[in-house]
């Protein structure tokens, strides 16, 4: 692979792309970390995607990765999620029109600007005829409540807590009840449990990528990643 590389490159640059890295076997895995050290002096480049968190730091790609940025090698680029002005043009770019802000602002809030929910959302709200009326008009007067999460979302969403355990599956649906955000003492408060026995669960949420902790004034504030 590494000679047709060469010989593919002789008269014009290649870009190549492997996505879903967070899915790769371990021969994939070689193969891309031989194809980086042996292709720094060809018009090459080489973009790799995956999902950082829930990612095992004992896993094949985080070593790759720790590997290739020992040598120097490759170039880390974290992707948040679309900002409000790129949801808009999204949003346009769906419907045809250019959306209220309204629209926007209330998409936006409840995506966080990830792109697969955004269009999942917008093409659900669209099959309910909740977004546009008969003219096929943004409605003015939208509002979003828990029966309109797609199906396809709630399936990505019960993905990801099936790899948790059911005692942390069991935590986080009384995190879910205090609010967005709450403190250790809080939840084991709620729970009725001591916060020693419960930060083991707290820390596979973390690990999962649910949720995350901040530093506040004398005391830790545990967030979920995603309303």
């Amino acid at each position: 692979i590494a000679a047709f590389l060469v010989r593919l490159t002789k008269n014009c640059p290649a870009l190549l792309v492997a996505e879903d890295l967070h899915w790769a076997d371990e021969g994939t895995l070689s193969l891309l970390n031989f194809l980086v050290q042996s292709v720094t002096k060809l018009r090459v480049m080489i973009i790799g995607t995956y999902r950082d968190r829930g990612l095992d730091p004992a896993g094949g790609l985080a070593k790759a990765i720790a590997h290739l940025a020992r040598l120097r090698l490759i170039q880390q680029i974290s992707l948040g999620g679309l900002t409000h002005d790129a949801v808009a043009s999204m949003i346009h770019s769906l419907s045809g029109q250019p959306p209220p802000p309204g629209v926007v602002a209330l998409i936006h809030s409840n995506t966080e600007g990830n792109p697969f929910f955004v269009e999942e959302l917008f093409q659900h709200l669209i099959e309910r005829g909740k977004l546009l009326d008969p003219e096929g008009r943004f409605r003015p007067d939208l509002t979003l409540d828990e029966t309109d999460l797609p199906q396809s979302l709630r399936l990505v969403i019960n993905r990801r807590l099936a790899l948790l355990s059911d005692e942390t599956t069991r935590i986080l649906g009384a995190a879910a009840v205090v609010w967005r955000s709450f403190t250790l003492e809080l939840l084991a408060a709620t729970i009725g449990a001591e916060p020693d026995l419960i930060l083991d669960r707290i820390e596979e949420a973390e690990r999962a990528g649910l949720i995350f902790s901040t530093l506040e004034y004398r005391e830790a504030r545990f967030q979920f990643s995603h309303e």
